[in-house]
This record gives structure tokens, C-alpha cells and sequence, in this order.
């Protein structure tokens, strides 16, 4: 049996409990500046280059390459895929 399904099975007062429980419980998720290892974080951002389906041309952003697209090969991606689901 889920979680979800033990919470609707016991019933409302079940569900407040969890809800209602002290925020000390979950301090395994309380991560401040200066605790250890907040430096050693990572910045998740990658750079990438998005390639023009119809030549050479690469952009930095999605939008940079669905602007060129439309602009010098009279192709819209988003409107194609609009029109064809997707």
C-alpha cells in the first residue's frame, strides 16, 4: 500500500499529523552558508550549443537557435510542432 493510500485510508486527523510535526525533524534538509560543505556546492549550470537543424550554425540558447531558424530557413519549430502534436 502507498503512502497516499495509508494517509486516505487512516483517515484526516493521519494527514494534520504529518503536517503538524516540528520543523526540527527535518534539519537534514536546513542547509545554511555556514554549514559544513556549503562551499563545495556546485554551480548545475552547463553551457551548451544548440545546432541548427538545417546548417552549420550553433547558438548558446534555444531560443537563440529557434529565432534563427525561423529567420533564415522559414521554419518554425514550435508552430510545426503545434500543428503535428508533439
Amino acid at each position: 500500500m502507498s503512502s497516499i493510500d495509508a494517509i486516505i485510508n487512516a483517515g484526516p486527523s493521519a494527514a494534520q499529523q504529518d503536517i503538524d510535526e516540528p520543523a526540527e525533524k527535518f534539519d537534514a534538509l536546513n542547509v545554511r552558508e555556514d554549514s559544513e560543505g556549503w562551499n563545495d556546492v556546485e554551480d548545475d549550470a552547463e553551457e551548451f550549443n544548440v545546432q541548427c537543424l538545417f546548417c552549420s550554425e550553433t547558438a548558446t540558447s534555444l531560443a537563440q537557435s529557434l529565432a534563427h531558424m525561423k529567420a533564415d530557413h522559414d521554419f518554425d519549430l514550435v508552430a510545426f510542432r503545434s500543428r503535428h502534436g508533439g
